[in-house]
């Protein structure tokens, strides 16, 4: 949790020093799934959970800004739901008056986690970093979709919870060689986003 306030202290530290800023909110859904990467294996069940916080815009050119973003989403796949808060930080471009390509880097700290309403908080990592790439689409100065593709880059899997797991002696020999497979969540998002001033 330290990280996410130094994060934001830093943030909102680099925002002071421009003068070109808006802020906003936003809010919508997440359809997110989780794919086991050393197997190449997908689950086949998606999630649908909801996605939302607050936003500013650092203008930069005309055309070129900066969006850093705080965000509560709800990820995961199947009956496995994931609780993060995000801090995407992603540069926008302005293709024309009304549509715009957005890219960039993603932290996400795990509040909590359930397979079934059983908590399972300790067999993922507690953070993750990763990469997002979208598009916006502005009504007007105050109204927008968004529309993004997100994917961790790190695995979820805590493998150390794995390793303190298995090589307790009462568990079954074979066992402790086990190696948990890595774990990477993919999610599309669409949010509205309401300009504040």
């Amino acid at each position: 949790m330290k990280k996410i306030f130094f994060v934001i202290l830093l943030n909102l530290i680099f925002i002071s020093s421009f003068s070109q800023i808006t802020f906003g909110v936003k809010a919508g859904l997440n359809t997110s799934g989780i794919t086991n990467n050393s197997q190449n294996l997908s689950f086949s069940q998606y999630r649908k959970g909801l996605t939302l916080g607050g936003y500013s815009i650092i203008g930069i050119t005309k055309n070129l800004s900066l969006q850093p973003e705080l965000l509560f989403s709800d990820q995961g796949s199947g009956k496995l739901s994931m609780n993060y808060i995000t801090l995407p930080f992603l540069l926008k471009l302005k293709t024309n008056g009304f549509l715009s390509l957005i890219a960039g880097a993603q932290y996400g700290y795990l509040l909590s986690s359930k397979i079934m309403e059983v908590s399972s908080t300790e067999l993922y990592n507690s953070n993750y970093t990763g990469l997002i790439l979208g598009t916006e689409l502005k009504f007007n100065n105050k109204i927008a979709v968004d529309l993004r593709f997100g994917s961790s880059l790190s695995d979820l899997n805590n493998k150390n919870y794995y390793k303190k797991l298995f090589s307790n002696p009462f568990w079954d020999p074979a066992l402790i060689d086990f190696k948990p497979s890595n774990l990477s969540n993919k999610y599309f998002s669409l949010s509205l986003c309401y300009r504040i001033f």
